[in-house]
């Protein structure tokens, strides 16, 4: 039955529309724009024509977090008393940028935000005021608000040397 018409209602987004093809099937591209969750949903055949009758079927639709990747990006040594540039890409799992995120950095005992930009990067700087060492430096994504249903939160870390790393 090719060339008829095929709805989709996933939860309260659509309904989405596809065309069936010579083998009777009809395909749609869906990228979800709801929260995790299971929903409703509903595939509806309405024939048009008196050659065949419409038809409907229930089903449910699982919809994922998204994962998120970070990738810090910014400096990895500096000295005492000296102010570092910190920086990190934060994208989705497509490889998308997520702007006006906040991106949480760690370095050793201090810690400074920083949102990202329309490109998924997030910068700041920050004065180092510890003692020379070798210490950890993590950038992290903690999903807020709407984005806790939509995306999984990730970090990414590194050893950053202050002052050459000697204690």
């Amino acid at each position: 039955m090719s060339g008829r018409q095929v709805s989709f209602q996933i939860g309260p987004e659509g309904p989405f529309t596809a065309t069936t093809s010579g083998s009777g099937a009809a395909t749609r591209a869906y990228t979800p724009g709801l929260a995790a969750g299971a929903y409703a949903s509903t595939v509806t055949f309405a024939a048009g024509d008196p050659l065949y009758e419409g038809a409907s079927a229930n089903f449910s639709f699982a919809v994922a977090r998204k994962a998120t990747t970070v990738t810090y990006t910014g400096a990895l040594e500096g000295g005492p008393n000296k102010t570092v540039a910190l920086s990190a890409v934060l994208k989705d799992a497509t490889g998308k940028a997520l702007a006006n995120r906040a991106i949480v950095f760690v370095l050793g005992t201090q810690t400074v935000n920083a949102v990202t930009d329309g490109s998924g990067v997030a910068s700041t700087t920050l004065k180092l005021d510890q003692k020379n060492g070798s210490y950890s430096l993590t950038a992290t994504y903690t999903p807020a608000g709407g984005d806790a249903g939509l995306f999984v939160g990730d970090s990414d870390s590194a050893t950053f040397s202050l002052g050459g790393g000697k204690k």
